[in-house]
């Protein structure tokens, strides 16, 4: 299931809300994620944001300010000064 990533490498979150539903992602899934620091625009990734909340959402660039975009009508996107965030790891 993990392809060719240790274990170390990988760990599991735990959905809880329904931001992602459009991706099949829902509220009470576990997703597995790829720990790195770093992600690509349209990745769908965890992300710390002002150390205050974890998000799972899809991530967007532009320039130094990012979109984190829900796959769901119902949440609006998150933008945020790129020094705001800290990606913990792309699903």
């Amino acid at each position: 299931m993990l392809g060719n990533l240790l274990p170390d490498r990988v760990s599991a979150f735990l959905v809880r809300d329904d931001a992602m539903l459009e991706e099949h992602i829902i509220d009470g899934d576990v997703v597995l994620v790829e720990k790195r620091p770093y992600a690509r625009d349209g990745d769908v990734v965890v992300v710390f944001v002002e150390n205050k909340k974890v998000l799972l959402n899809k991530y967007y660039r532009d320039g130094a300010n990012i979109e984190l975009r829900p796959a769901n009508d119902n949440y609006q996107s998150v933008f945020v000064s790129a020094d705001k965030i800290a990606i913990q790891g792309v699903v």
